[in-house]
């Protein structure tokens, strides 16, 4: 986001079928294996027959019984189709387990494959552009909050699990409320598997905080986190471009200290390497590297580069770690909360924190759940003035508008990068959506954020 969600890098939108206003939905559509290019899908029948239609509310063109499997690819111009009593050729199917799950194998273009599971139906239609199979699942969205927070809170409590279940599901409800298609499932928005991933626990933590999302002034809200704020949260408009919003303001977080496994962290780098990447985003070749400007919650907000011709640059220092994060790795500079020294022919970084730091600390809401805080508590310490409320009573309201963008979105544990901008139309996604700069390159494979 140039407005962004935890330490990856957040973003895409979730949303429902179009709904009338005052109208309550219980189901979202999630784009499945939006981040490869699928060039086939083997659908198995698991508990019930798969139904097959060509248009969403047309009569079934074929039924495949279960234990028998149904093979989809791209054809020249439409979907091909093939199973063992029929082959069809149509633009788009939608494949209904009625009730059961659907167990599904894809192959992508790197020769690589997926075998996951989803409850609800499926909708495969052709991208030319992308030259891949396009998959959308719409499921019930408690079952999509108990898979996202399956991959998103790897930390063994269960109010902080709570906290989370009801930031997944007010994620998908702002994304719905702003319009669009799909929510995309990997690391350019909240991690979602399937049905496979889902747990005891978060299954519990779903269902415990069952039709409840956190909202502002009745509208949803930006439901943003990160692994670790290093001690103290950031403005979300010191992170990214868009109005501030009162309940994402910066302040100290002593659950945070207390706890997180990133409070002190270092990253040594050869300086060639590091000029050598900046020059590539800059189009100029690198002198030197110094900050330029710090926050009041000692955030870098800008580096100064030293160019070795021509005038000094500068680089916001959101956008200076998600450069570094896109070459280097996602483990390397973890936060903007960051101090940079030169050592001879390198650089050392030190710092605090793991991801952008703006609302809810999952190490913070861990530390406060052990000390018997329950969810309600950790959403009101990091999300000040809102307030929980019914599915039910979620409007259409106009919603603040926001470009923004987060490398972060970190699993605790576990490395996740995300480039993305929240609230702008983009990519035929509203929402979280793909910022172009800087590069998504060696971005890592991960689960959560």
């Amino acid at each position: 986001m140039d407005y962004r969600f935890v330490h990856g890098v957040l973003a895409v939108a979730l949303f429902l079928p179009t709904y009338p206003t005052n109208a309550q939905s219980d189901a979202v559509r999630v784009r499945i294996f939006a981040d490869d290019v699928v060039t086939s899908a083997t659908l198995v029948a698991i508990e019930s027959p798969l139904v097959v239609r060509a248009a969403v509310d047309h009569d079934p063109v074929t039924t495949i019984p279960v234990g028998d499997s149904l093979y989809v690819r791209r054809g020249v111009i439409d979907l091909h189709l093939l199973s063992r009593e029929s082959e069809i050729n149509t633009g788009e199917a939608w494949i209904d387990a009625a009730g059961g799950a659907i167990e599904v194998f894809v192959e992508t273009s790197t020769g690589g494959g997926y075998r996951r599971s989803y409850a609800g139906s499926l909708h495969f239609s052709s991208d030319p552009g992308a030259r891949t199979l396009k998959v959308v699942n719409e499921v019930d969205i408690e079952t999509y909050v108990a898979s996202v927070v399956a991959k998103e809170y790897a930390l063994d409590d269960v109010e902080g699990t709570r906290a989370m279940a009801v930031l997944a599901r007010t994620f998908a409800v702002r994304a719905m409320n702003e319009g669009g298609s799909a929510a995309a499932d990997g690391v350019s928005a909240q991690v979602y598997r399937g049905v496979d991933v889902i747990t005891d626990k978060s299954r519990a933590a779903a269902e415990s905080t069952r039709g409840t999302i956190l909202s502002h002034d009745g509208a949803p809200i930006v439901a943003v986190y990160s692994a670790s704020n290093g001690g103290y949260s950031a403005n979300n408009a010191d992170v990214w471009s868009g109005e501030p919003l009162p309940y994402l303001r910066s302040r100290r977080d002593r659950y945070d200290s207390a706890s997180s496994p990133y409070k002190d962290w270092s990253f040594r780098i050869s300086a060639d390497a590091l000029h050598e990447a900046v020059a590539r985003n800059t189009g100029r070749d690198v002198e030197s590297l110094v900050i330029a400007a710090k926050g009041r919650d000692d955030r870098v907000q800008r580096v100064t580069i030293k160019h070795t011709e021509g005038p000094d640059s500068e680089i916001s220092g959101t956008s200076f770690r998600s450069l570094v994060v896109a070459t280097f790795g996602t483990t390397t500079l973890k936060s903007t909360r960051f101090d940079l020294k030169r050592r001879g022919d390198d650089y050392e970084f030190t710092g605090s924190g793991f991801g952008h730091g703006v609302g809810l600390s999952q190490w913070g809401a861990h530390e406060m759940a052990k000390r018997d805080y329950n969810h309600e508590e950790i959403l009101r310490h990091y999300f000040p003035g809102t307030r929980l409320m019914p599915l039910r009573e979620v409007t259409a309201a106009e919603s603040p508008r926001l470009a923004l963008r987060e490398p972060d979105g970190v699993e605790p544990e576990t490395d996740r990068s995300r480039a993305v901008t929240y609230g702008v139309a983009s990519d035929a996604r509203v929402g979280w959506v793909a910022v172009a700069e800087p590069s998504r390159a060696n971005r890592s494979r991960r689960v959560g954020w």
